[in-house]
């Protein structure tokens, strides 16, 4: 039962994201009231009940997994009863997360265990925290913690489930997952990790296009959407980190994926959002200067250019409103934090290459003092 309820409630919870992207790209209101609708009736779910990560863990994750986006994007449509449904929601979600990533029985996520799932679990959590900081005491606990999961642990593929299960198939999903938090890290704080070009360089030396079965780990089958969404995650890590160096590997991933097929439970239509997101210019854009909430009024909000003549898919020339990720900024008040304007220069932290299939990495990670 817990597979058909899984596809189902990604597949909703996909759509909602969806239109939240319909509506920044053409600015009609109707797709951002039809997502509204869709997550206000999410929100009637009970964390408690049947979703409870103790049930289902799936259908929990499939609310915020793209939950979060949707709701940033779409926020200044919420009737004010869908608003407060909306926030109370994700933050007894959030909570329940935060505790099942400290199980008193399992031990803490990146200290005593290092399961799957809670690969996502601790991103997921992330981005609930980046979106609704503002009106969620509990997020400043939640960031204190994730801040070296995240930025100094991960990946934590290790022990009895991890290695084995974020192979080239599974690790693909969980690193496209972790783009979210590397975007408004990247977006907001200026924080860059050298794992990602590493990582794009590994996939093109041990995912050739033409590969008939490309092994380790589960769902190495050889369907379209796995080298589709692999042509995707490694044309995000080419752009945002600048590197401009495996346009022809994009390119024959996409060729040979147009010669094959997906079954039809596997098929999730559409698009990854940050395909649009990221420009190859990105490096050299200033970080934004204030964050905005669900709750600011759009005439408030500034917005980021990011659909430049360059980029490779089109959509209409207009700015679009990122506040999901530029809601790091407020987060830098844990503590101080390291500025292009103050002159100061990132703190290198020396952290051991991860024991994982993604390879090592080449050098020290860097990082603002404070990165969250």
């Amino acid at each position: 039962m817990w597979a058909p309820i899984m596809w189902e409630s990604r597949r909703f919870g996909r759509g909602a994201r969806m239109l939240g992207l319909a509506h920044i790209a053409s600015g009609e209101a109707k797709y951002a009231r039809a997502a509204c609708q869709r997550l206000a009736s999410v929100s009637k779910w009970d964390p408690e009940g049947s979703s409870h990560l103790s049930h289902n863990e799936e259908a929990h994750m499939s609310v915020i997994w793209d939950g979060p986006a949707a709701c940033d994007w779409v926020g200044d449509h919420f009737t004010d009863d869908e608003r407060a449904a909306v926030i109370e929601q994700f933050r007894r979600r959030g909570q329940l997360t935060y505790e099942h990533l400290h199980d008193r029985d399992r031990g803490s996520y990146g200290v005593a265990r290092f399961d799957s799932h809670a690969g996502r679990e601790s991103i997921f959590l992330a981005m609930v925290a980046f979106v609704f900081h503002e009106h969620l005491p509990e997020a400043r606990e939640w960031l204190d913690w994730l801040r070296p999961v995240l930025c100094g642990l991960w990946p934590l593929w290790a022990g009895d489930e991890g290695a084995w299960a974020e192979g080239l198939s599974y690790g693909l999903a969980y690193v496209t997952i972790m783009t979210l938090c590397a975007t408004a890290l990247k977006r907001g704080a200026g924080v860059q990790r050298p794992f990602w070009r590493n990582h794009a360089a590994w996939r093109q030396w041990c995912w050739p296009a033409y590969a008939e079965w490309i092994g380790f780990g589960d769902h190495s089958e050889r369907w379209a959407n796995s080298w589709e969404s692999n042509a995707d995650l490694v044309e995000l890590i080419d752009r945002e980190t600048g590197a401009d160096a495996f346009g022809g590997y994009i390119d024959a991933l996409r060729s040979e994926a147009a010669h094959m097929a997906t079954p039809g439970e596997r098929n999730m239509p559409g698009v990854n959002p940050q395909g649009y997101l990221a420009a190859r210019s990105t490096l050299q854009q200033a970080p934004p200067q204030a964050p905005s909430s669900i709750c600011t009024p759009k005439s408030e909000r500034r917005n980021l250019s990011v659909f430049p003549a360059a980029a490779r898919r089109q959509f209409p020339a207009r700015s679009l409103p990122l506040s999901q990720q530029r809601l790091l900024l407020a987060h830098r008040r844990l503590g101080p934090a390291a500025t292009e304007d103050q002159g100061q220069r990132p703190v290198a932290l020396a952290v051991p290459p991860p024991a994982s299939s993604s390879g090592a990495l080449s050098e020290p990670c860097s990082a603002p003092a404070t990165l969250l």
